[in-house]
């Protein structure tokens, strides 16, 4: 196997036309589309840099990715990219002819295979059913239940496009700085919504009956995938089940436009987000952030956490997406 060195923006047709020709959604997750190229490159200030793996002069893989100074970053902020290929029994062997090609790396992957590794985290799928009415039937009866409630509370969700941003990006900031973490920029999700090809991006929004604004996801797809990658929800209105509202309408949307698989995007292992996709009936599979170098990860200082929820609105938002661009978490 070797690398071959491409330039994505003349090689689009070829790469999705890989990609997108196989019948399941196999390995690969919405940073292989590479219409995400811009909006990440503007975002956090880095190059791209995509790769064919060739054997006997034809295409067994694709390998998206960002150059951050020295270091290969598969990809920044999204949960998951590495190798994409329809060959799975292949990629322990590729990866560790790739760490000798590409020294000093970051690979996003489901599989281990890095000198240092991050394992918190776990993506969860949902494989979806081929009717509304059997998912629903498919869900337990207690998270039919919840479901019910929320509707029966009032919250209703609607849908849309980049005209929904301000109020996305307003539900999504206050939920953040709830959770003390940093935002990533307004400007990141504007380029996302607008620029996004091969597949949708969408914006959900739940209000109450008085249409107050209480939770917001975005959800991008590619091929038979589809992704909530970013979700919120004002935290004081969780009593009247606002999420499962949110979460049922993203679904029942996927499956109206024929999408197999539904990702509820990555969570901390054991956390409350994991908790509450888990409930769902969902798959679980674990994302091991591979280092080729040890990295300190700023998520382990738990008390930073707090020290952010204690910073004023204003400025949490307005550096939040500068830490994010340092991170590239």
């Amino acid at each position: 196997m070797k690398l071959q060195k491409i330039d994505i923006s003349s090689c689009l047709d070829e790469w999705n036309s890989y990609l997108l020709s196989n019948t399941g959604t196999n390995n690969h997750s919405i940073a292989h589309n590479p219409s995400i190229v811009g909006c990440i490159e503007t975002a956090f200030n880095c190059k791209s840099e995509y790769y064919y793996l060739i054997e006997n002069a034809k295409i067994v893989g694709l390998l998206p990715g960002f150059r951050v100074e020295r270091k290969f970053i598969s990809v920044p902020i999204f949960p998951t990219a590495g190798i994409f290929t329809h060959n799975l029994s292949k990629l322990e062997e590729w990866y560790s002819q790739i760490v000798k090609i590409l020294p000093d790396y970051e690979i996003r992957s489901n599989l281990k295979f890095g000198k240092y590794v991050y394992d918190k985290k776990i993506n969860c799928y949902l494989k979806l059913q081929d009717s509304i009415d059997n998912q629903f039937n498919d869900f337990s009866s207690k998270l039919r239940s919840d479901i019910r409630k929320g509707y029966k509370n009032g919250i209703t969700a609607n849908q849309g496009g980049e005209e929904l941003i301000d109020e996305f990006y307003s539900i999504y900031s206050q939920n953040m700085h709830h959770l003390g973490s940093p935002v990533l920029s307004k400007k990141f999700f504007q380029e996302l919504t607008s620029k996004y090809k091969n597949g949708i991006a969408r914006i959900f929004i739940a209000k109450t009956d008085d249409k107050e604004l209480v939770g917001c996801g975005l959800l991008l797809t590619y091929g038979k995938l589809a992704e909530l990658g970013w979700a919120s929800t004002i935290s004081e209105y969780n009593k009247f089940k606002t999420n499962m509202v949110l979460y049922w309408e993203v679904i029942r949307f996927c499956i109206e436009n024929s999408f197999d698989v539904f990702s509820f995007g990555r969570a901390t292992k054991g956390s409350g987000s994991h908790n509450f996709k888990r409930q769902w009936g969902v798959t679980e599979v674990p994302i091991y952030f591979n280092y080729s170098n040890y990295k300190f990860d700023i998520r382990r200082l738990r008390f930073l956490g707090f020290l952010w929820r204690k910073l004023p609105s204003d400025i949490a938002y307005k550096i939040g997406p500068l830490l994010r661009r340092l991170t590239k978490i």
